[in-house]
């Protein structure tokens, strides 16, 4: 694979600003499609904070089996921008409302009084849906000309991939996004879920059998669900969507700023892209160099793969227990902090990321609640009762993948500082962890570490507690990841 200069991404934006994407067409075929998760995610979230319609009209009209592969990854990502959120802001905060209200009403009632209660919400709820889809921005994932058949008793597939891919799930879960704020009553979520099931019933197409309730409000919204979107989906209609979508969230040019920040720092990193510096080329090192200090300046932060790199190699860790494979190591860190290496048979460092990733690392024996997740990035609420007389803990945090470069990777966990807390909980911090993991010959080392501070005051007996659990975790996640082949 060819290298090429950063040069090279710093014009990728340019075309990317100008609607043209025939450069990551190309990237596209010199990626492994392993990582088109992880660019789908950096390009719609640059997108997003520019503008998104012209990527959204990109990725619906690939016709190539390859590009339109990618392209599902873009569309997924929609139901996460902030457009869709404005959308569905619209009718999902009366809804909240309303369900809020009826919980009462609700649980006094028995199975048949509640059905009429979830379908007067839904009835009402379909109406606004109605009256505001003009305003949907979903129109622009689907292709200009795309023809649907006037067929009134059944929803359309573009109804169908709107509510089962995002309005049911903000139904279902209405802290899974930032779209409302209605304070949500955690019984009212009953109600909510029973409403999703009522959409879900309208997209399973007469293959499921209804009650007389739920088949009159079927009828009734059914056909005109189905023509407001067909209205929408009008060619003559995409110009002006066009401009709803634009006109929904301006561009803020320091959140531009920090995402196209993010894009050109992920795109020198992608494995096989890097640039090599050698004597020859002193000056474009230097260039380089001055120009990382620059990116690091403006975004604020510091590079915390590297940072959790030199965490894990700190004298500060002490082995306490080795075995063939497996060495646990605790430390002299402030608060709870634990460490394992391991040694595995897979070379597939992507796969043990992601098997890392799909796990909640970071407390052991806590509850937990993903807030929003993608393929590579997961928001994450900690919840734990303590012992008398000790005030019950919670924790947010978030989860992300980050390859290094062609078999080196990393998955960085830090706090979440922006989520506000929960009332009656302590405010428990997570320091940077994660695990970096390294492809050997015919095998791979993981080094993971957890590092936190449970807050307030809390004994050392305590901390160990908690300590030994995650060394349980660790033994119980090193079995996990050793059947990997």
């Amino acid at each position: 694979m060819a290298l090429m200069g950063q040069s090279r991404w710093c014009d990728l934006i340019q075309d990317i600003n100008r609607g043209d994407f025939t450069e990551i067409e190309v990237l596209l075929e010199e990626l492994d499609t392993r990582l088109w998760p992880m660019l789908a995610d950096h390009l719609f979230n640059y997108c997003d904070e520019v503008d998104p319609s012209a990527l959204l009209s990109w990725a619906s009209n690939r016709t190539i089996i390859g590009e339109r592969v990618f392209a599902e990854h873009i569309i997924k990502r929609l139901k996460f921008g902030d457009r869709v959120i404005c959308f569905h802001r619209r009718f999902m905060d009366p809804f909240y409302a309303r369900t809020t209200s009826s919980l009462e009403l609700y649980s006094a009632a028995d199975s048949t009084h509640r059905e009429q209660i979830v379908c007067s919400i839904m009835d009402q709820f379909l109406s606004d849906f109605v009256e505001n889809i003009d305003y949907c921005p979903v129109q622009i994932a689907s292709h200009p000309n795309f023809v649907v058949q006037p067929v009134d008793d059944v929803l359309d597939d573009p109804l169908i991939r709107i509510i089962l891919n995002i309005t049911v799930p903000l139904m279902k879960d209405p802290n899974g996004a930032d779209i409302s704020d209605v304070t949500i009553e955690e019984e009212a979520t009953i109600i909510m879920k029973d409403c999703a099931g009522v959409l879900e019933d309208m997209c399973a197409q007469k293959k499921r059998k209804r009650s007389q309730q739920v088949s009159q409000l079927y009828d009734k919204w059914s056909g005109k669900l189905n023509q407001e979107m067909r209205d929408t989906l009008n060619p003559e209609s995409v110009a002006t969507a066009l401009r709803i979508l634009q006109a929904q969230v301006k561009p803020n040019e320091k959140h531009v700023k920090r995402e196209e920040i993010k894009f050109l720092k992920y795109l020198e990193r992608i494995p096989g892209h890097t640039v090599q510096s050698s004597p020859s080329r002193k000056s474009s090192a230097l260039r380089d160099s001055k120009r990382s200090i620059l990116l690091k300046s403006l975004s604020g932060e510091v590079d915390k793969s590297q940072a959790l790199i030199d965490k894990i190699h700190q004298t500060r860790w002490k082995a306490t227990k080795v075995s063939d494979r497996v060495t646990l190591y605790s430390s002299s860190l402030t608060g709870m902090s634990a460490r394992m290496d391991v040694t595995l048979d897979s070379e597939d460092v992507i796969s043990i990321l992601r098997s890392l990733f799909n796990v909640p690392l970071l407390f052991a024996h806590w509850d937990f609640t993903d807030l929003d997740t993608s393929d590579t990035h997961r928001r994450t609420r900690f919840r734990r009762n303590f012992p008398f007389p000790f005030s019950p803990r919670e924790c947010c945090v978030y989860t992300r993948i980050e390859m290094l470069r062609e078999g080196e990777g990393v998955l960085l966990i830090d706090d979440d500082e922006a989520t506000p807390p929960l009332d009656g909980y302590v405010r428990a911090s997570a320091y940077l962890g994660g695990a970096h993991v390294q492809r050997q010959e015919g095998s791979s080392l993981v080094r993971f570490l957890l590092h936190c501070d449970l807050g307030g005051s809390v004994p050392q007996w305590v901390m160990n507690m908690q300590t030994k659990e995650t060394f349980k975790l660790f033994t119980e996640l090193a079995s996990k990841l050793a059947e990997m082949k």
